[in-house]
């Protein structure tokens, strides 16, 4: 009988030690999140859904868990869910999860799926209350990449280097793989591309498939010795291959050997000026056939000025230029295989006012005026697209 009081009485210490801990844990677990929703309404052109008759398929959900486990140790993650036309349909998905250890300031190790470090703000593209604007420069944060370029999975390595009176460095860089959802526009983009090789395949593809073989890049910024200016280049190298299917045969591949991103943004007082410069190169082939459209380095570049006119108002302006292919701007090769020369690029003048109720809420009215097609704007429109058009975007956004 005392024997099974004692075994009862370590028992009952041991459950109360882990309910402790436990307790412990739960007290360093923090969790925020965002909601967002969004009214679009363009001219001419849809634009990311139907958007010419007015449309309210633009929202997001996060909510983020993470915890310090020790000084050095911490774990987070984040469930995130969108709609974006035919995208997203407010699918619950797991954005990013991940191991991080510090081993020291100028050294650290994340291991999972981590958000891609990519110019200016691809890992806070989803917190709204982090951009200026409703939509990011679309030539460089285009929604339709997302899935390619929000997140890789694998070893990431990050730091900050101190120079001094030279300022510092912070680093990010990371080699992985990621998982490309097939309704990604992306990939819709390029089943449309090879089925044009079915007069000569007798293939129609129905249900393509992408098995991502590398996702590796990085970033590499410096906060110089004038105050307010920082000065990045981020790189970013793909391959992914072709599947009819989920367990078929390769039939093609998608390389981007490589993209680099030249970024600059300058405080000073209540302006904010952001300028970002990228060239991506990408190849493609299917059934041993190249695509000449293809073969080609896009260019694009931005710049993108804000003015806090007081705590709770800040007006922004954008000018945003991108083109398919920066050999040929006028889009001259559009024209010969039949299509609107204006699928080759895409002209955005846009501003936005901002205004902040608390650090909770914000809203944002948006307008663009655009010149071009291209980012496939013809994937959402049945019908004649037009060069010149035009959209203004209402979104509100509450965080916790």
């Amino acid at each position: 009988m005392r024997r099974n009081t004692w075994i009862f009485l370590i028992i009952g210490v041991l459950f109360i030690g882990a309910s402790l801990e436990a307790v412990e844990v739960l007290n360093k677990i923090r969790l925020n999140g965002f909601l967002s929703q969004a009214f679009m309404k363009s001219q001419k052109n849809n634009f990311l859904t139907r958007s010419k008759k007015g449309s309210f398929e633009i929202n997001e959900v996060g909510v983020t868990l993470s915890t310090n486990l020790t000084d050095r140790l911490r774990f987070g993650l984040q469930l995130f869910s969108r709609d974006m036309g035919e995208l997203g349909n407010n699918a619950v998905v797991l954005d990013w999860a991940f191991a991080d250890y510090r081993v020291t300031n100028w050294l650290g190790v994340r291991v999972g799926k981590v958000k891609a470090p990519l110019g200016l703000y691809n890992e806070g593209r989803d917190t709204d209350f982090l951009r200026p604007m409703a939509f990011l420069p679309q030539g460089i944060y285009i929604e339709t990449y997302r899935g390619f370029i929000v997140a890789y999975q694998g070893l990431g390595v990050y730091g900050n280097v101190y120079l001094g009176n030279a300022g510092d460095i912070s680093y990010h860089a990371y080699v992985g793989t990621n998982n490309v959802s097939k309704d990604e526009t992306l990939v819709k983009h390029l089943q449309n591309l090879l089925n044009l090789l079915s007069p000569y395949t007798g293939v129609v593809v129905s249900d393509l498939t992408l098995s991502t073989k590398i996702a590796a890049g990085g970033k590499a910024e410096w906060n110089t010795p004038v105050t307010g200016l920082k000065l990045g280049v981020s790189t970013l190298k793909y391959s992914t291959d072709f599947l009819l299917h989920s367990g078929a045969p390769r039939i093609g591949f998608l390389k981007v050997p490589h993209q680099w991103i030249f970024s600059l943004e300058y405080m000073w007082n209540n302006f904010t000026l952001a300028a970002e410069y990228s060239e991506m190169k990408t190849d493609i082939e299917a059934f041993d056939l190249p695509f000449p459209l293809e073969y080609q380095t896009n260019q694009t570049y931005y710049v993108m000025l804000s003015y806090m006119i007081n705590n709770k108002l800040t007006l922004t302006g954008l000018a945003d230029f991108f083109y398919e292919n920066k050999k040929d701007r006028k889009g001259i090769t559009y024209e010969e295989m039949g299509y609107p020369n204006h699928m080759g690029w895409r002209k955005d003048l846009g501003a936005c006012l901002r205004y902040d109720f608390n650090e909770h809420w914000t809203v944002k009215a948006e307008w663009h005026a655009i010149d071009g097609t291209a980012l496939y704007i013809n994937l959402y429109n049945t019908d004649e697209v037009y060069q010149k058009w035009s959209y203004f975007i209402f979104k509100t956004s509450f965080s916790f």
